[in-house]
């Protein structure tokens, strides 16, 4: 139920929000396929899966960050993350320490070869999606990431 404060935000009417709610989902399933495509090629010549990628690029991004930040940056499950980040110790791109301040949980970082791999992937991946994104102003991009960072916020 919409708080009064988040019912001064609304611009359409009960039925429209549904329709722009189904429009708005089938657009992204749509773009995120097409990004999948596009990442797939790249992230299988490092055998990984996109999940892995994306925390990887948070580990990577963030040293030392926790199992459970990860948890919400990624907005995946706990036990996914957990599985994800076990294939990533295993490929040797990630390494756990303990929090040994609490005795509870991990922190997470990048090893070298994790670092390498990273940024080996934006290397090929870069320049792909900046062709894809030429034709899009820095005006659009930041109205796009701001308006998809609110939807987030309201859903997660």
């Amino acid at each position: 139920m919409l708080n009064e404060k988040d019912k001064g935000r609304r611009v359409v009417t009960e039925n429209e929000y549904v329709e722009y709610y189904k429009s708005l989902m089938r657009f992204s399933f749509k773009l995120v396929h097409r990004f999948s495509e596009f990442w797939k090629e790249v992230l299988d010549e490092y055998d990984l899966n996109q999940t892995e990628f994306l925390i990887l690029g948070v580990v990577a991004d963030n040293p030392g960050v926790s199992q459970q930040e990860i948890v919400k940056y990624v907005g995946a499950d706990k036990s996914i993350v957990s599985r994800n980040l076990k294939r990533l110790e295993k490929k040797e791109l990630v390494q756990r320490r303990p929090n040994e301040e609490y005795n509870h949980g991990h922190f997470c970082e990048t090893t070298q070869y994790g670092k390498k791999v990273y940024e080996e992937i934006h290397e090929k991946g870069d320049p792909l999606i900046e062709r894809r994104f030429s034709l899009v102003t820095h005006d659009e991009l930041k109205t796009a990431s701001e308006t998809l960072m609110t939807i987030w916020e309201h859903i997660y």
